[in-house]
């Protein structure tokens, strides 16, 4: 017994293990979150087209979700990281390289970013498959906290290291470093011992498999309904982070060259690093529903903030609080929906849940880029916070509110 408890308390080698390599995949990815983004609009002077480019990274979710959650639960996961690592390698790299040679342009930027979102879509899959069998269930909770808790602080340093470093080398050298992360995360998980789970059969079909994972996702209110509202607080999500590098410039009157957009991110870092916090105590002492609407309501709170403070540095608290309800609110719906899910569904259940919930984000990006020639920046970030508030509105009337605890399910 004793025995058992210090393998929960100490979550294990191999989850020790997974958290280093995806640490070298966060550190890359926050690079990326300012440097791409910036690269377009410093190319183009377009708020549209950098926020068509945020949501050209996330669309892969809407697009490979669901055959990536159905091949993680059949696949070694081994197999499925390193291929995955490779392949945002060389996305990354073949960007300062066409940059070196004078062949680079706008559209080169647009499918890096692409082929790099989808390749980590399937790294989410299979992560998301392994873990419970890395960890106790009853230690779930703790290991999702944990993987949050070392992405966001990674990412209060990554995104300020990468707004420096693109104004020292511009954003397209910066990518050199993010196919330097890629590589030491291919070693890291070419030693990483997988532990035995239970697979589905290869006999069954593909689509035999997706549709058992979004028929779990049916036949669990709970589960159903904490991804539509998911879906929600995402596309709110997508329009600010869609919206950010405009917003910079053209609302707080800022530069491009990479600082402010990269202190942005970090305020955003910050807000999900106080949101993981939180959640494991309130995931143990509020009911369901409480925490999903009160994350909600506080991540709009945040974005009125950003949208109408009077100074940048007022406006990146706002950032702060919107992101802290948002975590929140994402880490609630993971940790239920992890452990209402049978060992043997967890990959393409989550992938699946994660391909609607998030699946929001691009949305909401093509939406900002889609309105804000028409409406403005102030606007089009109004209709951010707008989603957010109908969301809360949404949780209050949905099933949620006759359940109790995460503790409880």
């Amino acid at each position: 017994m004793r025995g058992r408890r210090t393998r929960s308390q100490s979550l294990g080698p191999a989850f020790t293990q997974l958290v280093w390599a995806r640490a070298l995949i966060w550190i890359a990815g926050a690079i990326t979150k300012v440097a791409l983004p910036l690269a377009v609009y410093q190319r183009t002077g377009s708020p549209a087209l950098a926020a068509i480019l945020t949501a050209f990274e996330s669309t892969p979710y809407l697009l490979v979700g669901l055959p990536a959650g159905a091949l993680a639960d059949r696949l070694r996961t081994r197999t499925v990281v390193i291929t995955c690592c490779v392949v945002c390698g060389l996305a990354s790299g073949s960007v300062p390289l066409a940059a070196a040679t004078g062949v680079l342009t706008t559209p080169h930027l647009f499918v890096a970013g692409f082929a790099a979102g989808c390749a980590l879509v399937f790294f989410d899959a299979a992560m998301f498959a392994v873990l419970p069998a890395v960890v106790p269930r009853d230690a779930l909770v703790r290991a999702y906290s944990t993987t949050t808790a070392v992405q966001t602080t990674i990412a209060l340093a990554g995104p300020a290291a990468g707004g420096v470093l693109a104004a020292a080398i511009t954003p397209v050298y910066t990518l050199l470093l993010d196919s330097l992360m890629f590589a030491c995360a291919t070693v890291v998980f070419a030693s990483f011992r997988e532990p035995i789970r239970t697979r589905t059969s290869r006999e069954v079909s593909i689509i035999s498999t997706i549709v058992e994972g979004i028929r779990f996702i049916r036949g669990s209110a709970v589960v159903a309904t904490m991804t539509l509202l998911g879906t929600g607080n995402a596309t709110a999500e997508g329009v600010l982070v869609g919206m950010l590098i405009p917003t910079v410039v053209h609302i707080y009157g800022t530069s491009s060259d990479g600082g402010a957009v990269g202190l942005s991110y970090t305020m955003i870092a910050v807000g999900g690093l106080l949101g993981t916090a939180v959640s494991p105590t309130l995931a143990a002492r509020v009911p369901i529903p409480t925490i999903t609407i009160g994350g909600l309501l506080i991540g709009a709170a945040g974005f009125a903030g950003w949208i109408w403070a009077p100074s940048f540095v007022i406006g990146l608290l706002g950032l702060v609080v919107f992101q802290t309800g948002g975590t929140v609110v994402i880490l609630n719906a993971i940790t239920v929906r992890a452990r209402l899910t049978p060992d043997a569904l967890q990959g393409r259940v989550n992938t699946t849940a994660r391909m609607v919930a998030w699946g929001g984000q691009p949305i909401g990006a093509y939406l900002a880029g889609g309105i804000v020639g028409i409406i403005g920046v102030t606007g089009t970030l109004s209709v951010g916070m707008s989603i957010l508030l109908i969301t809360a509105v949404a949780a209050a009337c949905s099933p949620l509110r006759h359940i109790g605890r995460i503790a409880d399910h």
